[in-house]
């Protein structure tokens, strides 16, 4: 209500403003003429002319009448009001006129914009309202279909009841009837069913001496076919001990055979081929002793000199050795030497070594612990790889004496073995 109100007062306002502005428009407007505006036409001589915001043509041939006094001040002009008839307001210039004008379209504007945001305020306050009133119904049916669910589930539940206790009465009354027809047995029921217990403990008595009798039987034949089974494996262990004492006996006819003409090793010459290719020549012989030891005697002899006897390479070295086999051999023919061992050595000898200045000259003493593996090469080669760790001590020509470790002996050594084949009445033999 308060908004209409507003709405209609603003209406009139803008229609009250805009009526002194026809007004002066209507009283301003001046009656046509071929006269440019603003040009005062010749008047008779004598006559008087209002020149006041007029402009004056003078012509050759026009007699300028003498102007007429005016007045200091600028005339003043009222427009009488267009409800009363009676003037209201002086009259203004071009430019207040204008400003005045905008004053009042501002003005209008500015109501305008207050009328459109008023009807704004209003359409949403409207649709406010519309909204929490959909929302109010909305809740309002919530409600009512709510209660309506409750009242249908009560009902359900209801009827669940009733059935559930309709079941019970249902179940009570055959059980009593059953009951009245359980206690309505005669007795040559009793008697029936008594019989009928007692041919079924029977029946099982039957079955459970049959069980038994089968469980024997079954037992006798599990029995028999067990001693059927240690028979026979004690044949084959007779069988298996006699193959064994047939093979120990043609091992020991083979053995004694080798013994008498098989072949026998009996020294190995080998040399170490990383000595080798630093040009430090070596030679070895190895010799077995027993089942698992063997050993070694090496000699080292490189003597060679370079660019006038700046650069020389000079070693004599003799060492002396034994190994352990860990597994051992059966003959001393062509299984000998073969698998893991463990070596110890001792060696000994003079060095002269040039490079340029670097001059060193002495003797030496190394001993050393190891191990290695040797692989078979045919019959009568083997390839060992060896390596060892010990401790040297030096004397050189100058007196000093050094004790030094020796962690770096290394060795590939190739090995043949010398040989003979055993005659069968002892006599000759070849290499």
């Amino acid at each position: 209500m308060k908004l209409r109100l507003v709405l209609v007062m603003a209406a009139l306002s803008a229609i009250f403003l805009a009526l002194p502005a026809g007004a002066q428009q209507k009283g301003a407007k001046a009656p046509k003429s071929d006269v440019p505006p603003g040009v005062i036409p010749v008047q008779p001589e004598g006559s008087l002319i209002d020149a006041s915001g007029s402009i004056i043509v003078v012509t050759d041939d026009s007699v300028l009448p003498p102007l007429p006094e005016t007045p200091k001040q600028q005339p003043k002009y009222e427009i009488p009001d267009a409800v009363t008839g009676q003037p209201e307001i002086p009259a203004v210039t071009d430019d207040e006129a204008r400003k005045a004008e905008e004053a009042r379209k501002a003005e209008e504007a500015r109501k305008a914009e207050e009328a459109r945001q008023a009807e704004e305020a209003r359409k949403a306050e409207e649709l406010r309202k519309a909204e929490e009133a959909r929302k109010a119904e909305e809740l309002r049916k919530a409600e009512e279909l709510r209660k309506a669910e409750e009242a249908r589930k009560a009902e359900e539940a209801k009827k669940a009841e009733e059935a559930r206790k309709a079941e019970e009465a249902k179940k009570a009354e055959e059980a009593r009837k059953a009951e009245e027809a359980a206690k309505d047995k005669t007795e040559a029921d009793k008697l029936a069913e008594k019989e009928a217990k007692e041919a079924e403990e029977a029946r099982k008595a039957e079955e459970a001496r049959k069980a038994e009798e089968a469980e024997r039987r079954k037992a006798e034949k599990a029995e028999a076919a067990e001693q059927r089974k240690a028979e026979r494996e004690e044949a084959a262990r007779q069988r298996e001990a006699e193959r064994a004492e047939a093979e120990r006996l043609r091992e020991e006819a083979r053995m004694a055979e080798r013994e008498r003409s098989g072949p026998t090793a009996v020294a190995g010459l080998s040399t170490n081929l990383l000595f080798d290719a630093l040009t430090a020549l070596n030679f070895g012989v190895e010799v077995p002793i027993g089942n698992r030891w063997g050993v070694h005697a090496g000699y080292t002899f490189p003597f060679w000199t370079f660019a006038d006897e700046t650069q020389a390479f000079k070693i004599s070295a003799l060492d002396l050795g034994a190994r352990l086999y860990l597994h051992p051999w059966k003959y001393r023919d062509f299984d000998i030497y073969r698998g893991w061992f463990f070596t110890a050595s001792v060696a000994t000898g003079k060095f002269d070594v040039a490079l340029g200045e670097i001059d060193r000259k002495g003797t030496g003493m190394i001993g050393a612990l190891g191990g290695g593996y040797t692989w078979p090469v045919g019959d009568w080669w083997r390839l060992d790889v060896s390596g060892s760790m010990g401790a040297m001590i030096c004397k050189f020509s100058d007196g000093e004496v050094s004790r030094l470790p020796d962690p770096a002996v290394f060795k590939v050594t190739m090995t043949y073995f010398f040989h003979y084949n055993k005659k069968a009445n002892g006599k000759g033999s070849d290499l």
